[in-house]
């Protein structure tokens, strides 16, 4: 237990909460930001001027039970939280109390809520129970962002009215200290014996930053603090020693990386006295979003992550320079200095927002260079999964199981990058929604093997489980072997399905060697395609990629539209297409190669 040593003696290393000063908030330091990301952030927090902070009906909450329709509420509640982190960082800016008022009207809104636990997350209860506070992701988050606002402000609140600030802990006290303390929630471990995941890092990491902001006595400080600390072991316990994260990229960051934002509360809350980022653990758990990284903004994006996830900037810089990691840090720093706004104006988090701006000055003046397109391959045991990259393409395949965090079936499926774009692809998932989280999460097409880079077997496709996995895996720095049968269940009527895929200087070869039990023509091998197939004789042409297949196929493709879809419209805009590689003839054993290469 990485914490564990920590356990006995935190009482005495934690400050006081008058003491605990997790970001800078005085004047001198603000000014000390580059100007023009000053500039960006009183510019983003003028948006927010006289900003309508709205009615968020009943309704409203009850969409989700009534219908499944998560968006409705959440637009909703998350503008609200998005517009008082820009006007407070404005003020922190500019500190002319223009912005006071605005902030003090989102406060008070926000606080004026019946519960901020999402309807989603609300144990299946129509509306909240408020006399039952519950935590979940957001409620932890809100907790966190209001006991910010209050600290790096309270002069000029306090200025305006005392009750400002006291309104904030009473409600941060009720709803998140006091059951935190009392109540075994099912992402702290304990006794449920529930695998840990974002959920684990993400609510303790702002849980705990809301108590030791606004928790005065010495006792239940330190009392939040262990139990804090206990599940973040429990956490940090849960992954394998080479880091890999089975939630994939886009959950890295409320995984490992709010791990992190916990660990850097816990070190400003004992001056650098608990202090874990030498443990080799810590660092690969980092590591992980570096290699997993394919090309420009594109990542290996198996299970619900989307291809297009964040790398981090700021807060990716400064856990690399935490665990010492040359590259990680680099790999933030770049992310952030290319990225258009410093000033992250679309979080709700506010520790991200304040890691943005706190290591700004660090940032633009370090000398750190990150190459986009270096030839590179990791192997990640934890997870079977291999990420290769040259200069022409970039895959990404695993072996892997069908039991994951947010798992889609999958086992065996692979990606194909090129020209600094996703070419043969994981789509992702669509907008959560009721089905998203429940019994009939399989019946949803992303979720299928059918619509991944997999076989569809005499009709039949893999099922579900950790016991649906990959068998022999073994892989070198440029391809990856597996047999991918277990994925399948017995109807499939599959002996052994070998698939090795290998990225070769100028080429990408997949070969399939299959034993069924009986004889069949059923079978057909799927492929994601972002961009429009143009299928020839013995080939497909895919902008200036061509896919060779073997004549024993015949292929077809079909358009899968994308109707405004808050997940996949963004990434894929409004199609993709599904190609179908079907067999011709009736077989029972024999191999299959396909070659991608540049026209």
């Amino acid at each position: 237990m990485a914490l564990e040593k920590y356990y006995d003696t935190i009482g005495s290393l934690l400050v006081t909460q008058a003491n605990f000063t997790p970001f800078p908030a005085d004047v001198e330091f603000w000014e000390q930001i580059p100007m023009e990301i000053q500039r960006e952030a009183v510019n983003k927090g003028e948006k927010y001027l006289n900003y309508n902070w709205g009615n968020i009906p009943a309704l409203r909450y009850m969409d989700f039970k009534r219908n499944g329709n998560r968006d409705a509420y959440e637009n909703l509640n998350f503008a609200r939280r998005i517009a008082l982190c820009c006007l407070t960082v404005a003020e922190c800016v500019e500190r002319k109390n223009r912005f006071i008022d605005d902030i003090i009207n989102g406060i008070w809104c926000i606080c004026e809520e019946s519960s901020w636990v999402l309807p989603a997350h609300n144990g299946g209860l129509i509306l909240p129970n408020v006399q039952k506070p519950s935590i979940d992701l957001f409620n932890a988050q809100t907790a966190a962002s209001l006991a910010l606002c209050v600290y790096l402000l309270k002069p000029q609140l306090k200025n305006v009215s005392s009750l400002i600030a006291d309104r904030v802990e009473y409600e941060i006290t009720r709803r998140v200290i006091d059951p935190f303390l009392k109540n075994e929630f099912h992402w702290m471990g304990g006794n449920h014996h529930i695998a840990a995941s974002n959920w684990t890092a993400w609510c303790t990491s702002t849980c705990l930053t809301a108590c030791l902001l606004t928790e005065r006595d010495k006792k239940k400080r330190t009392e939040f603090t262990i139990k804090a600390m206990k599940i973040l072991d429990y956490f940090i316990a849960s992954y394998p020693e080479d880091g890999g994260c089975n939630e994939g990229a886009e959950y890295w960051y409320h995984a490992a990386g709010c791990m992190f934002d916990a660990l850097e509360i816990l070190y400003a809350a004992t001056k650098g006295e608990v202090n874990i980022y030498d443990d080799p653990k810590i660092e690969a758990m980092g590591s992980y979003i570096y290699k997993v990284h394919m090309c420009g903004k594109y990542f290996a994006n198996f299970a619900d992550c989307s291809v297009s996830a964040s790398k981090g900037g700021a807060r990716t810089y400064l856990f690399g320079m935490k665990v010492k990691n040359s590259r990680l840090a680099a790999f933030g720093a770049n992310d952030y200095l290319i990225t258009n706004t410093k000033t992250m104006p679309e979080t709700m988090n506010m520790i991200h927002k304040l890691m943005a701006m706190c290591n700004a000055r660090a940032i633009c003046s370090s000398q750190l260079g990150y190459q986009d397109f270096p030839k590179s391959s990791y192997y990640i045991d934890s997870l079977e999964l291999l990420c290769v990259r040259n200069e022409i393409f970039q895959i990404a395949a695993k072996g892997g199981n069908n039991g994951d965090n947010h798992n889609h079936n999958d086992v065996g499926s692979f990606m194909v990058y090129y020209d600094n774009e996703p070419f043969l692809i994981d789509i992702g998932v669509e907008t959560y929604s009721q089905s998203t989280f429940s019994s009939e999460r399989y019946g949803i097409w992303t979720m299928r093997s059918a619509y991944h880079n997999l076989p569809t077997i005499n009709g039949v496709m893999q099922s579900d489980g950790r016991e649906f996995a990959a068998k022999d895996v073994s892989h070198d720095d440029t391809s990856i072997t597996c047999d991918i049968s277990g994925a399948y269940p017995p109807e499939a009527g599959v002996i052994s399905w070998i698939r090795t895929v290998e990225l070769a200087d100028n080429n990408i070869t997949v070969n399939e060697i299959y034993a069924l039990e009986s004889p069949t023509d059923d079978v057909t091998l799927s492929l994601m395609s972002w961009h429009k197939p143009i299928i020839k004789g013995d080939y497909i042409l895919i902008d200036d990629v061509m896919i060779d297949y073997p004549p024993s196929l015949m292929a077809t493709f079909e358009v899968i539209e994308i109707v405004d879809d808050a997940k996949l419209t963004p990434v894929w805009g409004d199609k993709v297409y599904r190609i179908l590689l079907k067999f011709k003839a009736v077989s029972q054993n024999g191999e299959i190669n396909l070659n991608i290469h540049r026209a």
